[in-house]
């Protein structure tokens, strides 16, 4: 989804250091899953950042390592925040991400039709709202 010449700039530092400042703030759960000798997925999540989508909680990234997808470690993270969130969900999805959205959909989650657009470094796309409601 993000071009090569964006990821392969970014530097192990870099990922530690938003790693870091986000534990740092002491109410950010990460969960991960791991072996012995690697770190294969996480999952971040909690209150929502933005008031506007009036949606009150928010997965904020969930991540797993390609070599690693399609063994439901992904679902498992997943369904460990949606069990410890309150109320209603909304994820951001990367337009292009298809793989990602079809994944949340078949999770439960719905595209709101609301897009949004972002720009990390000089790389720009769009996002779609999704949403999870608790029964």
């Amino acid at each position: 989804m993000f071009p090569s010449s964006f990821l392969d700039n970014l530097t192990d530092t870099q990922w530690q250091q938003g790693f870091e400042y986000t534990l740092s703030q002491g109410t950010t759960p990460i969960i991960v899953a791991e072996t012995e000798n690697a770190l294969l997925a996480m999952i971040s999540f909690g209150q929502a950042r933005d008031p506007k989508l009036q949606i009150a909680n928010e997965i904020y990234a969930l991540n797993v390592l390609p070599n690693y997808q399609r063994q439901q470690i992904g679902k498992s993270l997943l369904h460990y925040a949606l069990k410890h969130l309150t109320s209603s969900v909304y994820l951001k999805v990367a337009d292009k991400n298809t793989n990602a959205r079809q994944f949340y959909e078949r999770q439960g989650f719905y595209n709101t039709q609301i897009a949004m657009y972002r720009t990390i470094e000089d790389f720009h796309f769009q996002e779609w709202v999704y949403r999870y409601d608790k029964r």
